[in-house]
């Protein structure tokens, strides 16, 4: 019986969930292109770490966390990706990993519909936090961290709710986003259905 339940939530997970889900990722409104925000001198780098968790992942998790945690499960069901990149420039590396240039860039940088929510300055750490949002409501979450030693871009894609982002960050071990507290709930995200 179990082997029939466990797959018939797999085949539920990884089934086409919406007509908005049929869009292409690269066509979302949450979704940003990496490569576009030019923050590298030449050729981007290789990432260090990369993760790329789609919407079929993405439901499969929330199947698997429905009973222990609703509400986080309800939240994935509405994201189309979780995108990760970190680079990080070892000692003497040559590469086109320059922090003083990105640093520099962040604070020129204006995205078209986007808006910029945070923005911490700690030392040598920046970090910034950006949304898109559509009939208001938040479709995509950007956060770009970094330090001499090491820079991180991170891309939620679809419906989410800003309280719960640190939910995310704890479920996947995704530092920059952890701990982040954004106050009370805002109002629960929409399924894609």
């Amino acid at each position: 019986m179990f082997f029939f339940s466990a797959l018939f939530l797999f085949a539920a997970a990884i089934g086409p969930t919406s007509a908005w889900a049929a869009t292409p990722l690269e066509e979302q409104p949450g979704y940003i292109d990496f490569s576009s925000l030019d923050l590298f001198d030449g050729p981007e780098p290789e990432t260090t770490v990369e993760v790329y968790l789609k919407n079929s992942l993405l439901d499969l998790v929330a199947a698997a966390t429905r009973f222990e945690d609703p509400e986080l499960a309800d939240m994935l069901e509405a994201l189309y990706l979780i995108r990760f990149q970190a680079y990080h420039k070892e000692e003497g590396q040559d590469t086109s990993y320059d922090y003083e240039r990105i640093a520099e860039r962040l604070k020129a940088l204006t995205l078209p519909d986007w808006e910029r929510v945070v923005q911490v300055r700690k030392r040598d750490e920046r970090m910034q936090f950006y949304v898109r949002t559509e009939d208001e409501t938040i479709v995509g979450l950007l956060v770009l961290a970094g330090d001499p030693q090491e820079f991180v871009f991170i891309n939620i894609v679809g419906s989410l709710d800003l309280a719960q982002v640190g939910r995310i960050g704890r479920k996947f071990d995704i530092a920059p986003l952890d701990s982040i507290d954004f106050g009370a709930a805002t109002p629960k995200a929409p399924s894609k259905d």
